[in-house]
């Protein structure tokens, strides 16, 4: 599968979430730059730890294509400072945290070893660039998507931007997927 080198994820509101204080399993497209749908991820989490454990909860998510196949799944154990999220599929890799106060950086491993860092200050808390040797190769971005839906629900939108390989970009949508579930999954 070739992917497009700009990218946009899609959070799916979920009613229920509108309605009541529960958190349900996440729902994403992953579409190309004119919203045209490439894959689906889907979030496979038990009930009472999304209640309870929140954005610190393990993670199964698994990104299918448009005929169900799966492509990749995102693995987190429960954390409690630093989140680890490991890929497997068609992209093999890790995503490390290594820190979330004045700065928010994960290291993302592919098969040959580290293929970037995506890094966000924290007065940029919504834009992560994406680094390799020190130099900047893409972004990652959350989209403002209005008072309503940013005070009411949180489905978020990611726009990337990366000319990576297929395994790269892979990873970065599984990077942008950590980054939602660690940092912008929130209760109303």
């Amino acid at each position: 599968m070739k992917l497009p080198d700009k990218l946009i994820i899609k959070q799916q509101i979920e009613p229920i979430e509108l309605l009541t204080n529960f958190e349900t399993k996440n729902k994403y497209r992953i579409m190309d730059e004119n919203e045209k749908v490439l894959m689906y991820a889907y979030e496979d989490t038990h009930w009472l730890s999304r209640q309870i454990l929140r954005q610190n909860r393990p993670i199964k998510i698994d990104i299918v294509d448009l005929k169900g196949k799966n492509v990749c799944t995102l693995e987190r154990k429960w954390f409690l400072f630093k989140s680890k999220t490991t890929v497997h599929g068609e992209a093999n890799g890790e995503i490390e945290q290594k820190s979330w106060a004045v700065k928010r950086v994960f290291d993302v491993y592919d098969s040959k070893g580290l293929a970037f860092t995506a890094s966000s200050r924290l007065h940029k808390i919504w834009t992560y660039n994406l680094l390799k040797d020190g130099k900047e190769v893409g972004t990652i971005l959350k989209k403002w998507k209005g008072v309503v839906q940013e005070l009411y629900t949180d489905a978020d939108q990611f726009d990337i931007d990366y000319k990576g390989t297929t395994e790269q970009k892979l990873l970065a949508i599984a990077t942008a997927l950590t980054i939602d579930l660690r940092f912008f999954e929130h209760h109303k």
